[in-house]
């Protein structure tokens, strides 16, 4: 975190931060948040909403395009 933060970087502890041309999460736990944000990111929230109603997971209530916590 230390090196990250001192080369220019901006660490988040957010589970999931989706930014203009990157998308990266925290770690192993947040992998289906992290592809469902990469869906929504690519295809747009209609697409992530009908994955999550078929899998059965809470719907996102993030509502800002650079962090998705999806816990709330």
């Amino acid at each position: 975190k230390e090196d990250f933060e001192n080369n220019g970087g901006i660490y988040s502890e957010e589970p999931v931060v989706i930014g203009d041309r990157l998308i990266t999460s925290k770690g192993p736990g947040t992998t289906l948040e992290f592809a469902l944000a990469i869906v929504r990111k690519a295809t747009g929230p209609d697409m992530e909403k009908a994955l999550r109603e078929g899998m059965v997971i809470a719907n996102c209530k993030c509502d800002d395009n650079y962090t998705c916590g999806c816990n709330n």
